[in-house]
């Protein structure tokens, strides 16, 4: 294929129209959990973390950060009051989370009930807050990704205000916090692909998993985490199925007019 030919299938595949559509994109996480879980793992739920203390991991968050598919709130802090959280909700097939421990696929792709990227821009932090280590009073940005799977509640299907009732749920995040306040510079949903915050920069870097059972009253929970260390990652576009077929077309165009030549 000649340079003219391959700058023609290039223009078919990745012009204007496909650059126009949100693009979704990946974030592979590469690391190590901690050495223990902290509570008690109940034999009742399908993901034995214990099993995967200490072990290496690669999580893979595809996303599809769609704006006009995206459902925004806020959160105001009752205490330091004029905090804000801002958060974007997600359906289940714009997040997919896939999980390898030790070279084994534990999660082939996943997709969960809530799914969630929230970030606090300025915030302040008192010094009578319990906070993570390392963060100490003062103003912070913050950027959160978590995804939740809500298995069922014991009594019934759907949980209600009752205090006795219990969910059943699955947790999973990451967590970043900056003492650079320029990594998260507005409200707006941050663009994770084009315009990334500093990742390596950040105070405060976790990432964790969560199961067990909550309830108002804290009657009947069992909970466990682990969390891990990350130690590199990557981010990278995912083209879209529309991409691919154009590309493909593109090609066959490339092909039938080269075959009219020779023919000719």
């Amino acid at each position: 294929m000649n340079k003219r030919a391959l700058i023609s299938v290039l223009l078919l595949a990745f012009g204007p129209t496909s650059a126009a559509l949100a693009v979704p994109y990946q974030i592979t996480y590469y690391g190590t959990f901690n050495d223990s879980i902290s509570g008690t793992y109940d034999s009742s739920f399908d993901l034995d973390f214990s099993a995967w203390a200490g072990k290496s991991f690669t999580m893979s968050w595809m996303l599809d950060t769609d704006p006009t598919k995206a459902v925004g709130g806020t959160y105001n802090w009752p205490d330091p009051v004029g905090n804000v959280d801002h958060y974007w909700t997600f359906g289940p097939s714009q997040y997919q989370i896939s999980l390898v421990v030790d070279g084994v696929t534990v999660l082939p792709g996943n997709s969960f009930d809530k799914n969630e990227i929230g970030t606090m821009n300025n915030q302040f932090i008192p010094d009578y807050m319990a906070a993570p280590h390392g963060v100490t009073e003062g103003y912070y940005d913050s950027l959160h990704l978590e995804t939740d799977h809500h298995i069922g509640c014991q009594g019934g299907a759907e949980c209600t205000v009752d205090p006795t009732q219990v969910s059943e749920g699955l947790s999973m995040g990451v967590d970043y916090v900056w003492n650079d306040l320029n990594q998260i510079p507005n409200d707006n949903m941050p663009d994770l692909l084009n315009a990334a915050p500093a990742f390596d920069t950040s105070l405060l870097t976790r990432i964790y998993l969560e199961g067990g059972r909550w309830s108002p009253s804290g009657v009947d929970e069992v909970v466990y985490s682990l969390d891990g260390q990350i130690n590199s990652y990557t981010i990278a576009a995912v083209p879209e199925p529309e991409t691919y077929a154009m590309l493909m077309a593109g090609l066959g165009f490339i092909g039938w007019r080269n075959r009219r030549r020779r023919r000719a």
